[in-house]
């Protein structure tokens, strides 16, 4: 099965990547994989539920429809969908694996805090 994974998110990729330079947004699609390390292991836990894989492939075949008839609003809002369902995956892997996201809380408030802290004041 982890293999069967691994083939799989390879193709999404690419899938993805199609869309990007379709779209003539080959930068942004170079900008989000220079940053998507925490999101593709995301990605790999979620898809070791074949639930997931299925929907997916279901998801995408419903996209390329929507890109054939060039129903841009469809389209749009199927995306997002689409892309916006990682966060309730994520919802549902940090109940089934709490320790895989021990420290999150102190990232996020770090990161929520980066351009409101006085990093002056903490110099000696």
């Amino acid at each position: 099965m982890d293999e069967d994974v691994r083939i799989f998110l390879k193709q999404d990729d690419e899938f993805h990547k199609y869309l990007y330079l379709r779209t003539d947004k080959e930068f942004s699609f170079n900008l989000l994989q220079n940053n998507i390390g925490h999101y593709n292991r995301l990605r790999l836990l979620t898809c070791t539920e074949n639930r997931v894989v299925s929907s997916s492939i279901l998801e995408h075949k419903a996209m390329v429809e929507l890109f054939q008839k060039k129903d841009k609003a469809a389209l749009k809002k199927a995306v997002r969908e689409h892309v916006m369902k990682v966060d309730s995956d994520k919802q549902e892997l940090k109940s089934k694996y709490p320790e895989l996201f021990e420290g999150e809380n102190k990232t996020n408030e770090l990161a929520e805090n980066i351009f409101t802290r006085d990093f002056l004041s903490q110099l000696k």
